[in-house]
């Protein structure tokens, strides 16, 4: 049994097939692959064949027939967990984001805790004509347009925000290996973006606070001023109900006395 572990690879592969940096191999663990890997037939980001686990590609994947974000092809006895793709591929006949094709209905593969990312890559399958088992889509939106004024209409102030941070030295850090000691700088970098993003979606955060508390105090204003209006139309209806009630009065007893003594109504007229 053949087996790879550890490796990195920044670069281009071109083959005429089973082009990968493990290229057709029976067990693949922590590897990482960038760059492009072309092939006619079979190209995949990790391997063709066989298993691969704890892997991550980030590679340009083309093949005028067969290309699998991580592997070409899952068999009976493929072995398929804990991997990540987030580049791009591209196959003639059959791609997946994570597996190109399975070799037919009996193949028993499994995908366990797999993850890709579909951003762009809306006609692509995550495993070419089979089930992509236990495995995510990473993609989430890095830019969002939030309003932070009282309507919502074109008028009402909004902002912006980007959780996008780029860790493109990661790359660096893997070539390098953790015992150099540009790789403390390249780790203390990465430190410094975290923070410096950290601070601004803690800035927006406030200011997300104080326009709350001022939709608060607007709100309980409408509230006052709504229970005022009602206050006076309700005096006015208790006014008119009042003055309704003094004429009723004065026709009864208009009535009454001019049952009583016609005489004296005429003199009251």
């Amino acid at each position: 049994m053949h087996r790879i572990m550890v490796v990195f690879f920044d670069g281009v592969i071109s083959a005429s097939t089973c082009a990968g940096i493990a290229g057709d191999s029976s067990l693949v663990d922590s590897c990482a692959s960038y760059g492009s890997i072309i092939s006619k037939l079979e190209a995949g980001g990790i391997a063709t064949h066989g298993s691969v686990k704890n892997s991550y590609s980030n590679a340009d994947i083309k093949s005028e027939k067969v290309a699998g974000g991580i592997m070409t092809q899952a068999h009976t006895t493929t072995y398929f967990e804990n991997n990540i793709f987030d580049g791009s591929v591209f196959g003639g006949t059959s791609c997946g984001l994570l597996i190109g094709f399975h070799t037919g209905q009996l193949c028993t593969y499994s995908v366990k805790n797999c993850y890709y990312n579909s951003n762009g890559k809306d006609a692509v399958q995550i495993v070419g004509n089979g089930s992509a088992g236990d495995s995510h889509d990473i993609f989430i939106p890095t830019e969002y347009s939030l309003q932070v004024g009282v309507n919502s209409d074109s008028k009402s102030s909004s902002m912006a925000c980007t959780t996008f941070i780029n860790f493109s030295g990661l790359n660096r850090i893997l070539s390098l290996g953790l015992e150099q000691q540009e790789t403390l700088g390249k780790i203390d970098d990465m430190i410094n973006i975290s923070s410096l993003k950290q601070t601004e979606l803690g800035t927006m955060q406030q200011r997300m606070y104080g326009v709350l508390d001022e939709i608060s105090t607007q709100y309980e204003n409408l509230v006052s001023t709504r229970s005022t209006l009602k206050d006076a139309d309700m005096g006015e209806l208790s006014s008119e109900y009042i003055k309704m009630q003094i004429l009723q009065n004065a026709s009864a007893t208009l009535l009454s006395t001019a049952n009583q003594t016609p005489a004296l109504a005429l003199q009251l007229l």
